[in-house]
């Protein structure tokens, strides 16, 4: 598997003599069935640069490191790029890069809700808190499935929530002011938690995928063998809702759901 395909958006991962062949099929294929790749809407991602300075445009200087081209055009050299809306650098998911750009958005999407009256002293309470968990807390919640999170990161997460709330309540994000009562009211659930229940239920219903979808082959090439990746053992294994899962799952009446018994 060296391609992930999503709409219009392509990956393309391989040593780099192999790289140079699958931009030269891309490029091929774009001519012969009457399309173009936009070269400078691409970017290169080599493990060289991560002993290059970076320039202001986020590019690296090219100084002894490989050009790839698309229709005679360089391809930019970067440390991450955006896919899908979540950034990526030489190790996969740039966490702490993907959890300030998570909370920013949400951030600002909350404070423009807050200057349109949407706040308790507004619309009222009710409907400022529905409003936070439609609009604002799907951006915080987009990508964790995914991401491997320290302790640190998701505190971070937590701490952003609770600045959301208390702009619901239409006070300052930075006060100390207690939030649990809207919490409760709202039945909004710690980004901790959060964050186990959906890497979970990813995990999970992987498993029901017919083994076409691509997501199903990569899990069947690389992920369950006798040494997974870190990454995966973080997701699926070491999740205390995927232990208890599993026991569910090996029990003499297992339940019919076994996924909303599990979470419940």
């Amino acid at each position: 598997i060296s391609s992930l395909l999503y709409a219009d958006d392509v990956v393309m991962f391989a040593s780099k003599t192999d790289i140079v062949r699958l931009l030269c099929i891309a490029e091929n294929h774009s001519k012969e069935f009457g399309y173009q790749w936009h070269p400078n809407k691409c970017a290169i991602i080599d493990l060289v640069i991560t002993t290059m300075t970076s320039i202001d445009d986020g590019n690296v200087g090219m100084q002894n490191v490989p050009t790839y081209w698309l229709y005679t055009k360089t391809i930019p050299m970067v440390k991450t790029f955006k896919y899908l809306g979540i950034p990526f650098n030489q190790f996969g998911i740039d966490s702490d890069l993907f959890i300030n750009q998570r909370i920013t958005k949400a951030t600002r999407s909350i404070a423009l809700l807050r200057q349109l009256g949407i706040q308790q002293y507004g619309v009222g309470l009710w409907p400022a808190l529905r409003a936070y968990r439609t609009f604002v807390h799907p951006v915080m919640e987009y990508g964790i499935a995914i991401s491997t999170l320290s302790q640190v990161q998701i505190d971070k997460l937590d701490k952003a929530q609770k600045g959301c709330i208390k702009m619901t309540l239409n006070h300052n994000a930075k006060i100390q002011f207690p939030t649990i009562v809207p919490v409760v009211m709202a039945n909004i659930l710690l980004m901790k938690i959060r964050t186990y229940t959906l890497q979970f239920k990813f995990v999970t219903q992987l498993q029901n995928l017919p083994v076409s979808t691509l997501v199903k082959s990569i899990e069947l090439s690389f992920l369950w063998n006798k040494n997974p990746d870190e990454h995966w053992k973080k997701l699926s294994t070491r999740n205390q809702f995927y232990q208890l899962y599993n026991k569910l799952k090996k029990s003499p009446k297992p339940p019919n759901d076994l996924i909303s018994a599990t979470i419940q």
